[in-house]
């Protein structure tokens, strides 16, 4: 599978900008980024919803279903041993 985020790539969040810095892993729908915010350069983990071709299209569907929903869940949880949610759309 190729990446398509490559080091150095620009991301233009909804509240900020990100950097691509590498890859930190990836599976069957999607991959995970390190990544710099440009507005003050703290480092951030960009998850990338990004299925195969071939994936069926019902199950595209339901996998966006459930990564809306964990959106939706991480923005309403505040815990120090949570990833905070920065920009997800």
């Amino acid at each position: 599978m190729q990446d398509r985020l490559v080091e150095k790539e620009i991301l233009h969040g909804t509240n900020d900008d990100y950097e691509i810095l590498n890859l930190i892993g990836r599976g069957g729908m999607g991959a995970v980024y390190r990544a710099r915010r440009t507005g003050d350069n703290s480092i951030w983990a960009v998850k990338e919803m990004r299925p195969l071709p071939n994936t069926p299209a019902d199950e595209v569907a339901e996998n966006r279903k459930l990564f809306a929903q964990e959106v939706e869940l991480l923005r309403r949880l505040d815990h120090p041993n949570l990833l905070r949610l920065g920009d997800g759309d």
